[in-house]
């Protein structure tokens, strides 16, 4: 997954967060195709976790001081991911642990849902906030 122009929102702050974001998932795939050692890949998705954190908290605060109007419906989106992430780092700590086709397929979601989310629910409030409307 390569960062494109295409993918930015036009904050440099938040294309920064996002930029880092591809950078942990692609470390979480380059793990799956080395073995997928899930303890390498664990660690890979604790820290997406806590990068997850402070990347929907910074953002949510850049929505709310600039008066964005869906900002609750952001906040949704952004809170279920982190369950998904919660759900994956839960599962992955468990006695059974997962195997290679499940970090395989959870690291598909998380990227596709990273797309979706920068290319149409990121790339809106960064529009209503610059005035683009």
């Amino acid at each position: 997954m390569e960062w494109q122009e295409t993918y930015s929102i036009g904050i440099d702050k938040f294309d920064d967060h996002h930029r880092h974001l591809f950078d942990l998932l692609n470390k979480a795939h380059d793990s799956c195709l080395k073995g997928c050692q899930t303890d390498i890949f664990g660690e890979i998705i604790n820290e997406l976790a806590e990068y997850v954190h402070y990347h929907f908290t910074a953002e949510e605060q850049f929505m709310e001081e600039n008066s964005y109007p869906h900002l609750a419906t952001h906040r949704e989106e952004h809170l279920k991911f982190s369950q998904k992430i919660a759900e994956s780092h839960k599962m992955l700590s468990s006695c059974n642990g997962v195997g290679s086709i499940e970090m395989i397929e959870l690291t598909s979601f998380l990227m596709e849902w990273l797309f979706h989310h920068i290319l149409d629910v990121d790339m809106r409030y960064a529009k209503i906030i610059q005035g683009e409307k």
